[in-house]
């Protein structure tokens, strides 16, 4: 199930209180129930979603779900939303759980694919977010080293199953 593994990754980004909410998973194979690390909220993520002209209106459909989905049950801070395909495609919205539901999502570019403009947009912003979001097809070209948030935890949600330049952070695979 694609949505619990996402919403797994994004609830560990930033846990800063222990609770029983959570239990610690690490104790659970001995039936120990200890307290986790937990945190009503997660601060500012962005969201990016790949507009090449491969990308599908369903897959467009999934990543407007997957925001829904994040602001209804993360309430993150905000989340950064942006499209690319070769390079950005106009500004990067800030959405907030006020702003929900979101119904409609007009995708922008639709050319080739480049996904450097979106890391080199999250290497400049790496201490105003607490994770990046990156859906896409796979279909994507290698990412350059400069472009790389180390540090940075990267949540990539693959509509296909190709991953060769998925080589950094965790790989969600969602089938449309």
């Amino acid at each position: 199930d694609w949505q619990t593994q996402l919403m797994d990754l994004i609830s560990r980004i930033g846990p800063d209180e222990s609770s029983y909410r959570r239990f610690n998973r690490r104790h659970l194979h001995r039936e120990s129930y200890l307290p986790g690390m937990y945190s009503e909220h997660v601060g500012p993520i962005a969201f990016m979603l790949d507009t090449s002209g491969s990308i599908s209106r369903p897959e467009c459909a999934a990543a407007l779900g997957s925001i829904n989905m994040i602001l209804e049950d993360v309430k993150p801070e905000l989340i950064y939303f942006g499209q690319c395909d070769t390079q950005m495609q106009g500004d990067v919205e800030t959405l907030t759980p006020q702003d929900l539901p979101l119904t409609a999502m007009g995708a922008k570019g639709r050319g080739g694919t480049d996904l450097n403009p979106i890391f080199a947009w999250a290497v400049e912003h790496q201490h105003d977010i607490d994770a990046l979001i990156v859906q896409t097809d796979g279909h994507i070209s290698e990412i350059a080293e400069q472009n790389i948030p180390w540090g940075l935890p990267v949540i990539w949600v693959a509509t296909t199953d190709h991953h060769e330049h998925m080589v950094f952070g965790h790989v969600v695979e969602v089938r449309v």
